[in-house]
């Protein structure tokens, strides 16, 4: 009488046994079976592909400012890239949308210090946000009476990726690797019982 043992381990013990004796072997049912796997993951991935990115250049008018919007309707990992052009250095504040309402008429406002640089010639950031909507400013700084300063160019790259779509992709390459190592191993018993049946004469 057959022992005891779960359903889903007999289920998968008499499909690789079912491999092992059949006419043509695993070698041949796997061949026809990977293109199918690798077809649902490379589509899965470029569906599951979480980032999107906002690049290219912007020109900082001399004294005035540059507002890129964010709206994230779920946690997101954003990260920002910005660089002046010529050394010159700008002040980069990134705020909610209630402050930037602020900033916009003249008011005070508060910026989030984790996101945010004085002073700088270039700078980059790594965070995760709450759902909600926020603000990257860039500035030019306050110049003493009567100096002058030029326009200056800005290059950027904006980064927003789903932390849960990210979650999402690591799953699909996790269960990916792990069919196709299951299907290694398979192909691998297959050799062995080949072998075998060959050394004991049988066909």
């Amino acid at each position: 009488m057959r022992p005891s043992v779960p359903v889903q381990t007999w289920i998968m013990e008499t499909f690789i046994i079912s491999l092992l004796q059949s006419k043509y072997g695993v070698y041949w049912t796997v061949r026809n079976i990977l293109p199918v796997i690798a077809s649902a993951l490379l589509i899965s991935i470029v569906l599951f592909t979480p980032a999107s990115a906002n690049t290219g250049e912007v020109l900082l008018s001399s004294g005035g400012s540059h507002s890129w919007s964010i709206e994230l309707d779920r946690e997101t990992r954003v990260s920002y890239e910005v660089e002046a052009e010529d050394g010159q250095t700008i002040n980069l504040f990134l705020m909610s949308a209630a402050d930037h309402q602020r900033f916009e008429t003249g008011e005070a406002f508060t910026y989030m210090p984790d996101g945010s640089f004085i002073h700088v010639r270039a700078a980059s950031a790594d965070m995760v946000l709450l759902p909600g909507d926020y603000y990257l400013v860039a500035m030019a700084p306050d110049v003493a009476d009567g100096a002058s300063m030029k326009d200056i160019l800005l290059s950027f790259n904006i980064s927003v990726e789903s932390t849960s779509a990210s979650e999402g992709l690591k799953l699909i390459m996790g269960v990916g690797a792990a069919i196709i190592l299951g299907l290694v191993g398979v192909i691998g018993l297959d050799v062995l019982y080949r072998n075998r049946r060959k050394g004991e004469g049988r066909p």
